[in-house]
């Protein structure tokens, strides 16, 4: 069962995120005479969870005058309850710009570029427009659903949007028992929905902002740029995704085979004695090499300037080394910052395991309690959480993986819907991210958004393709 916190309250570590939402698809075969019987069921099984989890049905409004500290965010549950309600978007009309049928999207691999938000998110950008923290959209086209879920990332982070989904498919499944509530496990985060080691209140009565602020490591871990108090505001209204990049960027989908990771990470096994390295390790050092390579390709040869550096970053999911609980839904994101010479990094002559053997030793060291402690007390005594500058360039120098590997969604049960057939998700989401999906039968995806002649470059890397199937 995926339980869910009874509570919610916001965290340092919420305060420190972008205010930004991002949407994942999931992708249903569904004939056309079951589309009514289908959204009663979607739409039921919502307003139980709404029921069972009001904070599901709440705004964010962040509080510029607060005694905690500037832009301290407050989640608005309405009283009384109000019902969270599904868009539903019929895409099958004979005036419907959609042109797509499921079984098109399914035989070309239901490819990113050809998930066009502007028809299937259920958020638009805009100044006043929502500041709700979840909202489900259920796009229905030939022979197929594409539901999809937009989540504000300052209420949960990608762990958290999968218990969430994880959970809406149970009422829709049927096996979420409302009435025998007794045997709920305590979630570690009391009445006030937060955990004590993430609360910006109990925390800053332990650390002082002035005794953290000269640690880069902490400003790091933070994805924040080292003593990052500038003249940059996020905005007070939010947008439903990232601004446009131009050049504009474009989304490519690479799967890799178990055969093309075992190879991968046997490529990258360490020279040095008694080192290792674990797959995603392996996989990361890859993609770094190959997408520097494709932005500098002066760098094969190392005709970079020696003074340029570049980092690959990895997201951390701190839930087991904070010992937060796994009901635990808000943000408990770390990132690991790996900063190596570009030269270095794409030059033919560097060794992968020269490469992957500093992500892993970035990843363990991040893996200390206390040090997470002492960054989250950073997140909680910064003086203002809206005046903050991120300390990656993904488009430029920097390349930020996210793993999604572990997100449950292939596992569920969804009723008469079955499993999840596809997991996606949308056109150009995050610039030059690479995620990584959870594995379907073996064989990993990731999804990434390039500028699109570096993406060209990538595609046209031999050594890259030699491994990486196109999608």
């Amino acid at each position: 069962m995926y339980e869910l916190q009874q509570h919610r309250e916001f965290s340092a570590l919420d305060e420190m995120l972008p205010a930004f939402y991002y949407c994942y698809l999931l992708c249903f075969p569904v004939s056309t005479d079951s589309n009514a019987g289908i959204s009663e069921l979607l739409q039921t099984s919502l307003s139980s969870l709404a029921a069972e989890r009001p904070y599901l049905t709440g705004t964010i409004r962040r509080d510029m005058e607060s005694s905690v500290r500037k832009g301290h965010l407050i989640l608005d549950i309405p009283n009384p309850f109000e019902d969270l309600r599904i868009v539903f978007n019929d895409l099958t009309g004979p005036d419907s710009q959609w042109t797509e049928t499921y079984q098109d999207l399914e035989d070309a691999g239901m490819p990113p570029h050809k998930l066009d938000a502007t028809f299937l998110a259920p958020l638009t950008a805009g100044i006043g427009e929502t500041r709700k923290v979840m909202s489900v959209q259920a796009n229905f086209i030939h022979g197929g659903l594409l539901l999809s879920f937009c989540f504000h990332h300052n209420f949960v982070d990608a762990y958290g949007a999968g218990r969430i989904i994880a959970r809406f498919s149970e009422h829709c499944n049927g096996t979420v028992d409302l009435k025998n509530r007794a045997a709920l496990a305590m979630d570690g985060t009391g009445s006030r929905g937060i955990a004590d080691v993430l609360d910006v209140e109990f925390l800053k009565k332990q650390y002082k902002f002035e005794d953290l602020e000269s640690d880069p490591n902490l400003w790091r871990l933070n994805c924040l740029e080292f003593r990052g108090v500038n003249d940059f505001r996020w905005p007070d209204f939010i947008p439903s995704l990232l601004p446009v990049r131009k050049p504009p960027v474009i989304s490519s989908m690479f799967s890799f085979t178990s055969y093309a990771l075992a190879e991968i990470k046997a490529m990258a096994r360490p020279r040095e004695s008694g080192a290792w390295v674990s797959t995603n390790d392996a996989l990361v050092a890859f993609l770094w090499r190959h997408i520097m390579r494709a932005r500098f390709p002066s760098s094969i040869t190392e005709g970079e300037p020696s003074e340029h550096k570049s980092n690959v970053v990895v997201a951390l999911d701190g839930r087991k080394n904070l010992l937060i609980s796994p009901t635990y839904i808000g943000n408990v994101l770390f990132h690991c910052f790996t900063e190596l010479p570009i030269n270095m990094v794409g030059s033919q002559s560097t060794h992968l395991g020269e490469i992957a053997i500093k992500v892993r030793q970035t990843i363990t060291a991040a893996r200390n309690k206390t040090l997470l402690k002492a960054v989250v007390g950073l997140a909680a005594t910064h003086p203002d959480c809206q005046a903050i500058k991120y300390a990656n360039d993904n488009l430029g120098p920097d390349l930020y993986v996210t793993s999604w590997i572990d997100l449950p969604f292939y596992k569920l049960e969804w009723g008469p819907l079955g499993k999840t057939e596809f997991f996606r998700i949308p056109d150009r989401q995050f610039e030059s991210l690479c995620c990584i999906l959870p594995p379907k039968e073996g064989v990993v995806q990731l999804i990434t958004s390039m500028e699109e002649h570096h993406s060209k470059r990538l595609c046209s890397d031999a050594e890259f393709t030699r491994f990486a199937t196109i999608r």
